[in-house]
């Protein structure tokens, strides 16, 4: 994470940038989608701390720790169906 003084701003245009990326590239009923989207609004109306970029990135993370999981549970059902058990 940033912890270099004055890296406020270029973390900020990162996030940005990854943020529009995300509402481009991404269907609009998806859990990282509506997450850049509150970002998006928070980006508009206040000034993000560092803390909330941070949380920005771990919740990008669980969601996709939370999709690995999914496909390894249907991977792990189409693997039970297939051996029978």
């Amino acid at each position: 994470m940033c912890q270099l003084k004055g890296c406020y701003n270029e973390r900020l245009h990162m996030l940005k940038y990854s943020i529009e990326k995300t509402l481009n590239r991404t269907k609009k009923n998806t859990e990282i989608y509506k997450l850049a989207y509150k970002y998006k609004n928070m980006f508009e109306t206040t000034k993000l701390t560092i803390d909330d970029m941070n949380n920005f990135d771990i919740d990008t993370k669980k969601i996709g720790l939370n999709e690995i999981i999914r496909n390894f549970e249907k991977d792990m059902l189409r693997l039970n169906k297939k051996l029978n058990i």
